[in-house]
């Protein structure tokens, strides 16, 4: 970490290496190396001044938000708290704290809240266009999987080539919501599970392909086989999930539901590499800006 800020009087140098020690941290959470990244972090926000939440506005934001997820992953509860709250008390509108809210979101979900994590993420969903029902009756879920599925037929392996990828921010700040809220629903055995997978498909259809993509394909897979009985199209969801997750366009997730959902049709054997590959990824993911 670039330090002695003690020693830096000029403003301009200051901002400057906390710059600087932003993009080592975003380098070392990329590696990962969740240590250095924040030793890097700390270093940056030691040389803002007073007043910078006003001056530096813009880097002020990525610092502190980088902090927090950094804080999160490294179970460093008071000083993500402390991280979090700078954000909640000085971010000009709501869509700057949302990478925030979604930090302390995940935290909910390691300590075991997810209920409280739900409720936030349903409060973000709506505040950026994306409300879900929570009322549906079985008839409306089934009705909700087969209209999914239709879109599905806009995202095919031979197709990926022409889907774009997914540009709107705030659809983009969705998704990693929507993933989160996966985790939750899951957690809570809640049929907002079904209902999550399906708009994190319907995103994909309008809005282009998103790192979260495969993630909901494949959670969508699980309904069709739990509340449809339709094994065979759950196995090609979940195909179809890990032929997205391996697309050149995206950044690598996880698809462990993919890979059970394999082993029921294919020997054990075939599904070996998946879960090896799985594994690798499952190293490299840490928090990180949806």
């Amino acid at each position: 970490a670039i330090g002695l800020h003690n020693n830096t009087p000029n403003a301009n140098d200051r901002m400057h290496y906390a710059g600087l020690n932003l993009l080592a941290c975003q380098k070392a959470i990329q590696t990962p190396d969740l240590s250095s990244a924040f030793e890097y972090i700390e270093s940056g926000i030691s040389f803002l001044d007073d007043g910078h939440w006003k001056h530096e506005y813009d880097l002020s934001l990525a610092l502190f938000n980088n902090a927090a997820g950094v804080a999160c992953s490294l179970g460093k509860s008071d000083q993500m708290t402390t991280y979090l709250n700078e954000v909640f008390a000085n971010a000009r509108c709501y869509e700057d704290k949302i990478d925030s809210m979604s930090v302390l979101i995940q935290s909910l979900i390691i300590a075991g809240k997810a209920g409280v994590a739900m409720d936030h993420s349903l409060k973000v969903l709506e505040h950026i266009g994306e409300s879900l029902p929570t009322n549906l009756d079985k008839e409306a879920i089934e009705r909700e999987l087969i209209e999914t599925h239709k879109c599905v037929q806009q995202i095919l392996p031979s197709s990926l080539d022409t889907i774009p990828v997914m540009e709107d921010n705030l659809k983009i700040k969705a998704m990693h919501i929507l993933n989160l809220c996966l985790w939750s629903s899951h957690h809570q055995k809640s049929i907002l599970f079904v209902v999550v997978s399906c708009r994190m498909v319907r995103l994909t259809a309008s809005h282009g392909l998103n790192l979260y993509s495969p993630c909901g394909i494949a959670a969508l897979a699980h309904p069709f086989t739990s509340v449809l009985r339709n094994y065979t199209e759950g196995y090609k969801l979940g195909k179809l999930a890990l032929a997205l997750n391996k697309s050149p366009k995206l950044v690598g997730s996880i698809s462990l539901l993919v890979t059970a959902l394999a082993s029921v049709f294919e020997p054990l054997q075939a599904v070996l590499p998946t879960i090896l590959e799985d594994y690798k990824i499952a190293l490299k993911v840490t928090w990180r800006d949806a």
